[in-house]
């Protein structure tokens, strides 16, 4: 076996390919040329410098070798994607090798540290590159590339289009590891002045966090209250001995039913907090939130108003949706909501990535803007958390501050208990000049069931639509 076929017998992985995609007989006979391609190749640069050898002679000669016997024999489309496929199944299973490793606890520094000394070793001037390498930093390495093996011999080769098909490589073998950034802004090999890596621990993600309808400090205090009863109900049959059978009999019942009616509630908001969560299979909340945000439309530089913003959910989704357009989201905070805030709302919009939605306190009775302030108004499930006020003057109050020809997306629970008759509040609107004014159950399946909304609490969901 001459120096050919033993470089080639490395690249077997090229020639599984060309088996799969090309006839038998062809693939053989690309694969005979290809090896007096490379004898022609290696006699040709048998002068290189001894830097260049270790990746013209494991890497780049062997490889252009192949790709040029089929360029001739099946042209270059066909021939480029049989070399980058075989080099995505060579190097995923090393990517996700490594991708393993990084689960280990304290890999990730280590391997960031080795960075160093291996790029020095595999891509210095000792193997044919010229390199730029910068200060250490603690949780992240750089080093740019300033000539590169690969782009001059597969230049003189002739095929320098393959350059990209070694540069993505990099990307393949480095780009999915956990917790760890590869990033690359441009490469020779693809028409730039430098190849710029650069590997570093990822930031934490930040999450949005809407917090939930149904807190857990509900859950928690129900379930506190269930274990103090039960265990009063327990207490007073054993140790109250000195007490009359009566009394001793209509304590324990007394507390009992206290236990029986807070494991009830107990269990009611552990179902609820599932159903509503962001992070449980329903996503009820996110799927009411995202149903009333899909009927704003703002065009650019126009506004919208949120009133009752909690955690900046609906606010938020209404900004994604129109980019053009900015978003104010209100709302009083007080100490019976502690897990919304102005800090929690400001916090889920940088971690969505929203620059176009702000937040200020505001009270939903009497609303600190203008006539016809904003070009649209949306609110979901505010008002008839509102005791002692006339829900539909709360309406007309959030409809005040929308300009002529703005539009209103408004979710609550519109029942007639609550609401009053919002049949004859919607041909009120119709009759002062409003437009399109639908009022839409949201129980019917739109967001939820009618089963649902009664398990839920929420009988009498309502949308209300409509232009001014």
């Amino acid at each position: 076996m001459n120096q050919a076929e033993k470089l080639l017998e490395k690249k077997q992985w090229i020639k599984e390919v060309m088996d799969e995609r090309l006839p038998k007989k062809q693939s053989e006979e690309i694969w005979n040329a290809s090896i007096k391609k490379l004898e022609e190749i290696l006699n040709t640069y048998a002068d290189i410098p001894e830097a260049d050898k270790l990746h013209a002679y494991g890497f780049i000669f062997p490889s252009a070798a192949v790709y040029l016997c089929m360029k001739e024999k099946i042209g270059q489309e066909e021939a480029y994607d049989i070399l980058e496929t075989a080099a995505i199944r060579n190097t995923k299973p090393m990517g996700e090798k490594i991708g393993k490793m990084m689960q280990i606890p304290g890999m990730k520094d280590l391997f960031i540290r080795i960075w160093d000394p291996l790029t020095k070793k595999m891509f210095s001037e000792k193997t044919g590159f010229k390199n730029q390498f910068y200060p250490k930093e603690k949780d992240a390495y750089r080093m740019d590339i300033l000539a590169c093996p690969y782009h001059k011999y597969l230049t003189l080769l002739g095929c320098p289009e393959i350059n990209k098909i070694y540069c993505d490589n990099d990307v393949r073998t480095y780009g999915n590891l956990p917790g760890l950034e590869f990033r690359r802004t441009q490469t020779i090999g693809t028409g730039g002045e430098r190849c710029d890596f650069y590997i570093g621990k990822k930031e934490k993600q930040m999450q949005a966090d809407y917090k939930n309808w149904v807190p857990k400090g509900m859950i928690y205090g129900f379930a506190a209250g269930t274990a103090v009863l039960a265990t009063g109900a327990v207490c007073t049959q054993v140790i109250g001995k000195e007490l009359k059978p009566v009394v001793k009999n209509t304590l324990t019942g007394i507390l009992a039913a206290g236990a029986a009616g807070c494991g009830a509630w107990t269990a009611w908001c552990v179902y609820a907090h599932d159903k509503f969560s962001y992070d449980g299979e329903r996503k009820l909340s996110k799927q009411i939130i995202e149903g009333i945000a899909d009927h704003v439309h703002l065009q650019e530089g126009e506004t919208c108003l949120d009133v009752g913003t909690g955690s900046g959910a609906l606010a938020i989704a209404v900004a994604k949706r129109n980019p053009q357009a900015k978003v104010i989201g209100i709302d009083p905070w007080g100490p019976e909501y502690a897990s919304f805030s102005k800090k929690r709302c400001d916090a889920n919009a940088k971690a969505e990535g929203v620059t176009n939605a702000s937040f200020q306190n505001g009270n939903a009775i009497k609303l600190d803007f203008a006539d016809e302030t904003f070009d649209a108004v949306v609110s979901n499930y505010v008002y008839h958390n509102i005791t002692g006020k006339n829900k539909q003057k709360l309406l007309k109050e959030t409809l005040r501050v929308l300009k002529k020809g703005g539009t209103f997306a408004i979710h609550d629970l519109m029942s007639p208990e609550r609401y009053g008759d919002m049949q004859k509040f919607v041909e009120e609107l119709k009759a002062e000049g409003y437009e399109d004014v639908q009022l839409i159950s949201t129980t019917d399946g739109t967001f939820m069931s009618e089963k649902e909304a009664k398990l839920l609490m929420l009988k009498g969901s309502a949308l209300l639509l409509g232009k001014k």
